[in-house]
């Protein structure tokens, strides 16, 4: 028999009869999700119970094995991909355990640049957890992406630009790791050109 669990207690005891130590179900639901927990179970002084976990990102922490009332708890693993369920084994029956897929975030520097009339190249760099990839990306015919255009974890992307033969200062971008990053140039009339 299956019941979810996805949080720190239940309202849903397992009891156990003295003749025969077989689970009878009282009350109803469970509770807001959490990465750890402790399930709680009754039964008579008689009965011996054992927990264990079905997935290898999920342990017990405590209460592997018992004999009558008592409760075991269980530790999971940070997720690094989508979501995912497993299930525990305790005293013969099985609790589903979900946990929700990873969330990127990132950090880009820097994210705007001025640069001289000629052609050069410049360096972006990406901060982020080891796990999550990213991509970089040129908006701007005059910009180019010669390394770096995609990785995961903490990494750097390298762009070169073309000399500015335009009468005045021009601007374009580059998507880095899902941010924008503007790259300004300077114009023929400025006088610190080059």
């Amino acid at each position: 028999m299956k019941r979810p669990v996805t949080g720190p207690s239940s309202t849903n005891p397992w009891r156990f009869s003295a003749a025969s130590c077989s689970p009878r179900r009282r009350g109803s639901g469970t509770a807001p999700g959490t990465p750890r927990t402790r399930k709680r179970r009754s039964t008579t002084t008689a009965c011996a119970w054992t927990a264990a976990s079905n997935a290898s990102w999920i342990s017990i922490g405590s209460g592997g094995s018992g004999t009558g009332s008592g409760s075991a708890g269980y530790v999971v693993s940070p997720n690094t991909g989508g979501a995912r369920a497993g299930t525990l084994t305790i005293a013969g029956q099985t609790f589903t355990v979900t946990q929700a897929a990873l969330v990127c975030s990132y950090s880009v520097s820097p994210t705007s640049l001025k640069v001289g009339r000629g052609a050069g190249s410049a360096t972006i760099s990406v901060s982020t957890i080891s796990t999550c990839s990213w991509t970089a990306s040129s908006n701007t015919s005059w910009i180019s992406v010669t390394s770096g255009a995609s990785g995961t974890g903490n990494g750097s992307v390298t762009f070169s630009y073309t000399r500015n033969e335009d009468r005045n200062d021009r601007i374009g971008s580059l998507t880095v790791a899902g941010r924008a990053v503007s790259v300004e140039q300077n114009g023929p009339g400025d006088n610190n050109v080059d």
